[in-house]
């Protein structure tokens, strides 16, 4: 599977994303690549989170057998994985590791030493392996795996919400502790993050869409959203207790999580502004300043929103000598973050992103869309063998 696209730079760094991703991705019982691959660069362990942006990706190029060796990873944990999220946050269901350990993980931060920093609790985490779950199976042709591997996933990271979530009013809410929001510079312990309002509804609805109908109340009632929104803005609020004053001040732009990380049943006005206003949510962007993954979800909400030229136009704001290293091999983890190269996190959504622009299916309840986001200047492009959701290959050329 390949795309040919006549845009030297989106070519030719499509072409060096793919060679990042199979170097450090590979099937079999090893443990996924920390964000950087194996160049020993940055992280040690990997990100459940940075892993799943990379998923979709490597499904669209039919690699199946390296999904599915990731899923069976976490399958493998999830008894450990149980007994440290019901000791660390209480409850029931799985929290899954935000810095995923190599081997026997049990008795992560023990009381006596704690965790290392405050990130370790970003409560959204739970939602990405049940997504990388629940696609994967859909890809397979196997009927085992869903029953085996992928629904036991899906429901311990619906469980783990589940068992947080408290009535207050019409709406549901939710309080984690210790927790901390997908923006990381929120303040820890908050009530209601949009992240992981955003990461209970996906999971609900996906055990929902499997005929597990256990979590429909909170569907049907609703998540504590309205509790966020700010009419000036039009926009929700990263948690109940974001200052006013913190708007362009976000590291990562959480109000675009359903647009490109975990998708809805359906977009909310809120949520089409939030890509709309998306330089305003991280101003810093601005200035060609990227934090982290941040640049990429402007790429993927284009390719997602179906806004071809906006696409175009983002991916080439990544040709800046801030943001790769000095030959312009790879991206960098964060602007000006020379020491942090090869950011496999960012070269997967690169993938995901020019693809979804030929082959897209991120909206579940919608048809597969060709060449929905194709920019005009891309008129020639050919696209090879990308896979749908039900692992259906397209191939063609933009005329």
């Amino acid at each position: 599977a390949y795309v040919n696209v006549p845009d030297r730079f989106v070519q030719t760094m499509w072409a060096r994303s793919l060679y990042y991703v199979l170097s450090s991705f590979a099937p079999g019982k090893s443990h996924p690549s920390p964000p950087m691959g194996w160049s020993g660069y940055g992280w040690r362990f990997h990100f459940p989170q940075d892993v799943s942006y990379t998923v979709p990706a490597l499904l669209r190029l039919g690699h199946t057998d390296i999904c599915r060796a990731i899923v069976e990873r976490y399958a493998a944990s999830l008894a450990v994985a149980a007994e440290d999220s019901a000791r660390i946050y209480g409850g029931r269901g799985v929290m899954w590791a935000w810095e995923y350990p190599i081997g026997d993980h049990g008795n992560m931060f023990p009381e006596s030493e704690g965790a290392p920093n405050a990130c370790q609790y970003e409560i959204h985490n739970a939602a990405y392996p049940a997504r990388m779950a629940y696609e994967t199976a859909l890809c397979l042709k196997d009927e085992d795996f869903p029953r085996r591997t992928a629904l036991p996933i899906i429901r311990a990271s619906a469980e783990f919400y589940a068992s947080h979530l408290f009535k207050e009013g019409e709406r549901w809410h939710l309080l984690v502790t210790p927790s901390m929001s997908q923006d990381e510079y929120a303040k820890p312990n908050c009530r209601n993050y949009l992240c992981a309002l955003y990461a209970a509804r996906y999971c609900f609805w996906i055990c929902s869409r499997l005929g597990i109908h256990n979590y429909d109340v909170y569907l049907e009632e609703g998540l504590a959203f309205d509790a966020l929104y700010d009419g000036e803005t039009g926009l929700y609020r990263t948690s109940e207790d974001m200052p006013g004053d913190a708007w362009g001040r976000e590291k990562h732009p959480v109000q675009l999580n359903p647009l490109v990380f975990l998708p809805s049943q359906s977009l909310r006005r809120e949520e089409i502004n939030a890509y709309e206003k998306r330089a305003f949510i991280c101003a810093a962007t601005q200035k060609n300043d990227y934090h982290g993954w941040t640049l990429a979800t402007f790429w993927l909400a284009a390719a997602h929103m179906g806004d071809g030229e906006s696409l175009r136009h983002e991916l080439h704001r990544a040709d800046d000598d801030t943001y790769q290293d000095p030959d312009k091999l790879s991206f960098l983890e964060s602007s000006n973050a020379c020491h942090e190269p090869y950011y496999v996190t960012t070269h997967g959504l690169w993938l995901q992103a020019v693809q979804d622009a030929f082959v897209c299916d991120y909206h579940y309840d919608r048809p597969t869309v060709i060449c929905g986001a194709v920019p005009s200047a891309w008129k020639g492009a050919v696209y090879c063998n990308l896979r749908d959701r039900h692992g259906n290959a397209h191939s063609g050329k933009v005329q």
